[in-house]
């Protein structure tokens, strides 16, 4: 599934909204706190319960912004649903909104991205764990993995090394759910997250926005279904390539001495 070119690529679920001081008429304006602690448990609630999920499963239908030479914002969605296992199996089906089909993989051993509607594939040898999988798949092999950090065992940690600011919006409702709505920034990328309050704090949206890109295009993603301990069968996490299918290479593998250039991209 061949993106548009012009299509940010978002990694991360990170970001926050400004918070202004309070002024006084006698002395200079004190500073609001940027980290309001209520909107920080919030997200370290969230974290939390998925980074030590040993297994869990997700449906998510998202949309995102690609910004055009002329400044305008069309739009795209796709669907993914996401089955992930730790230590080291996770698995990504993919349906974008004009039919394209596609798969992304890994068993522990290797990552592989199949394209269904081209019946292409590329794959690439990383031994290791989930968390090693998707940094790899990201920095090194520069492929398209919406909600990222939203899969790896680190995301309560990456929440304090990124986040500059976070805030409290409102309490929403959604059916019989009262959700936490929260905003927060880090360098590059501001976000929203509903959180649901009670024991189930696992995220019901998102929403990025890329601030320092041009157009400041978003992402946002409705994700539901979520189950926590699916039956999930070893085979679900192996790939064989159908018949006559051709495989490919990563666009990174191409620039890699000795490597042949040919058609190099497949489904992200």
């Amino acid at each position: 599934m061949n993106m548009p070119t012009s299509v940010l690529r978002p990694l991360v679920i990170c970001a926050a909204l400004i918070l202004s001081g309070a002024a006084s008429a006698q002395e200079e304006p004190a500073a609001a706190p940027k980290i309001d602690p209520a909107a920080m448990e919030v997200l370290k609630k969230m974290a939390d319960y998925v980074s030590k999920a040993p297994k869990f499963s997700v449906n998510i239908r998202a949309g995102y912004d690609a910004v055009q030479e002329s400044g305008q914002k069309i739009y795209f969605g796709e669907t993914r649903t996401v089955t992930l296992k730790r230590p080291d199996r996770f698995r990504a089906d993919i349906v974008r909104s004009d039919g394209d089909q596609g798969i992304v993989v890994f068993n522990g051993k290797d990552i592989v991205v199949f394209n269904d509607t081209e019946n292409v594939y590329a794959t690439d040898s990383r031994p290791g764990t989930v968390d090693e999988a998707i940094a790899y798949f990201v920095k090194d092999l520069q492929m398209r993995l919406p909600l990222a950090m939203l899969y790896v065992s680190t995301l309560p940690a990456e929440l304090d090394r990124r986040v500059t600011e976070a805030a409290l919006v409102e309490e929403t409702v959604a059916g019989k759910e009262v959700l936490d709505h929260v905003a927060a920034r880090t360098a590059t990328v501001d976000f929203q997250v509903w959180v649901p309050q009670g024991k189930d704090p696992l995220p019901r949206r998102v929403v990025l926005t890329y601030k320092q890109a041009e157009g400041q295009p978003q992402y946002w993603a409705e994700l539901s279904g979520w189950n926590m301990a699916p039956n999930v069968a070893e085979t679900k996490f192996n790939f064989t390539p159908p018949k006559d299918a051709e495989r490919i290479q990563f666009s990174t593998q191409l620039q890699r001495p000795g490597n042949k250039a040919e058609k190099s991209e497949v489904s992200k």
